[in-house]
């Protein structure tokens, strides 16, 4: 993900579960980064993105599902809705 100005994609978060290798630049923010098929790279340099695609090609992974991997990294979506209840539950405590 080339990008010059970015915040947290969560397209990165959603590729790196579906087990696929990715690149980013390192203008994004570094939270992006749960699994080792992820690297963070300077836009500034194409041809060191060329030789990281060739790595990740060369490696021939299998792609797996890493879901645990961002629950682990606090993207999980039943920690959230404990969140949002937590907090609706303490504001209708305080009235």
């Amino acid at each position: 993900m080339p990008s010059l100005f970015e915040g947290l994609p969560l397209t990165g978060i959603e590729a790196q579960v579906s087990g696929v290798p990715c690149i980013f630049s390192s203008n994004i923010s570094p939270q992006v980064v749960i699994s080792p098929a992820c690297k963070l790279m300077d836009i500034t340099n194409p041809e060191t993105w060329g030789e990281q695609m060739g790595v990740f090609i060369d490696s021939k992974r299998e792609r797996s599902d890493l879901s645990r991997i961002s629950a682990d990294s606090g993207y999980d979506i039943n920690d959230a809705i404990k969140v949002l209840e937590d907090i609706y539950s303490k504001a209708g405590n305080a009235n």
